[in-house]
């Protein structure tokens, strides 16, 4: 039987160091987005027309399936992974239906394992959905309610596929979260995002707090191995470099002054059960943070460079400072001179 593994996590909490674990794997990672197939099934059956799963993405719900049809098949035709799809033309199911693409895609997926990470949570923690036209918008709760029919559509799609779930939690220091994703879409504290984000953190640990899912700390991230060795998800037998740590733990240190001082007497409660200690904010601990951050990225740049390291996570989705980015591009481009 195959296996579909799903991560629970949040944006922010380190998901491009899951996916070079991955990498190292013998295991098929799916689009983030396939999950909306499923939410999109719900929603229509529940006539709502207009919502809001994507800002830059259409609010009318059939011209926003229809789009994630055509991302469907961009992938598929672009990506060798997938061309024991390639015969299959997606344009030819309804929007009415996207279970029914999902499960099309499934199977005749001929790989023996997938991996769904980096979704937007919708089979796991309870979040807001914007519905209606622009001007007239309402707010509806994901909520228990709709979660359990996610997760029966889900195990509906993979019974018949011939798959098996395989579930684990990423968590990471909440403050982290939060100041990561303040990074990533700039972000003040009266932007609505900043607000969501926030409730989303809430929302997550919430559901993690009762749950019997194996939960990985990207402090820890290395534990993914024992997980997926669990799962029985063989090693790529050309991926035997081992792969470097670098978290970059407790952001706010990045500042002298603690600009997240109301932020982490909020999630202070969920800190202290996952023993994360608040540290004080002073130029010791400020230096200590920016030394050991640009060490660890004069790590990575040198291993690229000299050891053909193949785990780029780091370089494509976080931040790197600006002299390690530098110098990157200077070996780079003196290895493609010489």
């Amino acid at each position: 039987m195959k296996k579909l593994v799903l991560l629970h996590s949040l944006h922010g909490s380190g998901n491009h160091l899951v996916n070079d674990y991955i990498n190292s794997h013998d295991i098929l990672r799916l689009p983030d987005w396939v999950e909306r197939f499923i939410v999109c099934e719900i929603l229509i059956s529940n006539n709502y027309n207009y919502v809001t799963l994507d800002p830059l993405e259409p609010k009318n719900i059939n011209e926003f399936v229809k789009l994630q049809i055509e991302k469907l098949n961009k992938n598929i035709n672009s990506d060798e992974k997938f061309r024991n799809l390639k015969s299959i033309n997606f344009d030819n199911y309804s929007s009415n239906s996207p279970k029914k693409i999902l499960k099309e895609f499934l199977i005749n997926n001929n790989k023996k394992d997938l991996v769904l990470l980096h979704t937007d949570g919708y089979f796991f923690f309870e979040q807001y959905i914007i519905t209606g036209k622009e001007g007239n918008e309402n707010k509806i709760l994901w909520d228990k309610k709709y979660i359990n029919q996610a997760r029966i559509i889900l195990n509906e799609l993979l019974n018949e596929s011939n798959f098996q779930l395989n579930e684990f939690i990423l968590i990471r220091n909440p403050i982290d979260i939060l100041i990561s994703n303040v990074e990533r879409h700039k972000l003040n504290r009266e932007n609505l995002k900043f607000l969501k984000i926030k409730k989303d953190i809430n929302f997550f640990f919430d559901k993690v707090n009762n749950t019997n899912l194996d939960i990985i700390k990207y402090e820890n991230i290395e534990k993914i191995n024992y997980v997926l060795k669990k799962f029985n998800i063989p090693k790529k037998k050309n991926y035997s470099q081992k792969i470097l740590i670098h978290c970059t733990k407790n952001k706010y240190l990045k500042n002298i002054e603690n600009r997240f001082e109301k932020e982490i007497c909020e999630f202070e409660d969920t800190m202290k059960r996952y023993d994360y200690n608040i540290i004080k904010n002073n130029l010791i601990n400020f230096t200590i943070y920016h030394i050991k951050k640009f060490l660890g990225e004069l790590k990575l740049i040198f291993y690229i460079n000299f050891f053909n390291y193949k785990y780029l996570g780091k370089i494509y989705h976080s931040r790197i400072g600006f002299f390690p980015h530098l110098l990157n591009k200077i070996l780079k481009f003196i290895t493609l001179k010489f």
